[in-house]
Formats: C-alpha cells, structure tokens, sequence
C-alpha cells in the first residue's frame, strides 16, 4: 500500500547475457502499478539507476521479493516506502456535536 517503488539491486559482475530476460520474466510474473527500477552495483561500489519503461511496473510483495532473491541472490529485492506522513483531515462537527 505505502511502496513507492522496487528496486533490484543487481551485481554487474555477476550478471550473464541472460540477466535482462530474467528481470523482464519477473516484473511480467509479478504485474501491478508500482515502478521497478534496477539498480546495477558495480565492484567499485557505484549504482546506476535505470528506471524500468512503466509497461514494466510491479505489484510488490513476498512472492515477487522470494523470486527476485532466488534468481539473482540475497538482498535483491528492495521495496522503497512513502515515509511522508499523509495530509491530516478536516474534522466538521454538526450542531449536535456528531460527526456530519
């Protein structure tokens, strides 16, 4: 519900010719409205976020999270959260003090 995105935090060193196919088997596996975005580590410990064309977003969740761990290692899957706090509501009272 708060997911903002997903990120698949990828090894560049570890990724073979078929890397890309497996990412677009998963987000097609896994559909839904949240974007995915892949984030390449390189050894030297710089990322490179390439954000995913949006017929690509995703639907978040533990089976997605399982699959992306299982195919391209532990701490893969990252889902990044709406940490700002949601705009307070306007209370109106009527005049027998109930809620209208």
């Amino acid at each position: 519900k708060y997911t903002k995105q997903v990120h698949l935090r990828l090894k560049v060193e570890a990724l073979n010719p078929d890397a890309m196919e497996g990412v677009r088997e998963l987000a097609q596996a896994h559909p839904g409205k949240i974007p995915l975005l892949l984030c390449l580590r390189k050894p030297d410990g710089a990322s490179v976020f390439v954000e995913a064309d949006k017929f690509y977003n995703v639907s978040p969740g533990r089976e997605f999270q399982s699959a992306a761990n299982e195919r391209f290692g532990n701490d893969t899957y990252y889902a990044k959260v709406d940490t700002s706090l949601p705009e307070p509501q306007r209370r109106r009272f009527g005049r027998n003090g109930n809620d209208d």
